[in-house]
């Protein structure tokens, strides 16, 4: 597998925060059939701060449509940090992602998140995330949109 990716630190917004990664893969694998196979694609990601406590953050993902039956990837959201009084670090999170499956039949996948990170001290922290899938897994098989949810244990040392 091969990653070209510019990346750049910079913001579009005077004294605050911005990050931008422009990239292409190339991977080549053989599969469970012994057949050679590749994939390409390119992708964008973006992380630009608003505020001093709001960030938004976009990422595209494109593969060739005529190739694979899940060509593209979209999803755009927001990161709060000290929305609620308490330690000044912790941070909310929603954001919506859609992952576009070329074939009628199927339809696409989209995720809708929720998640809050509950910093407990310089080390640890909790993150709670839920999820509401339409369309999960994007497959002939129509599953029932799903509604998920899990909790992160975060330990960080530096």
């Amino acid at each position: 597998m091969t990653i070209t990716e510019l990346h750049i630190n910079k913001s579009f917004l005077k004294e605050k925060a911005g990050n931008y990664k422009s990239g292409f893969y190339y991977q080549e694998h053989t599969n469970s059939l012994n057949v050679k196979e590749m994939n390409v694609g390119l992708y964008f990601v973006g992380d630009q701060q608003i505020t001093d406590k709001l960030s938004v953050f976009s990422q595209i993902g494109l593969s060739p449509r005529e190739k694979y039956k899940n060509n593209r990837y979209y999803s755009i959201g927001i990161n709060c940090k000290g929305l609620i009084a308490g330690p000044p670090d912790d941070r909310f999170g929603t954001a919506i992602a859609y992952a576009g499956i070329n074939d009628k039949s199927v339809g696409s996948e989209t995720a809708i998140e929720m998640t809050y990170k509950l910093v407990i001290n310089n080390n640890i922290y909790l993150k709670p995330d839920i999820q509401y899938i339409i369309n999960p897994a994007g497959t002939a098989i129509r599953l029932n949109n799903a509604l998920v949810g899990f909790v992160r244990f975060g330990l960080e040392f530096e």
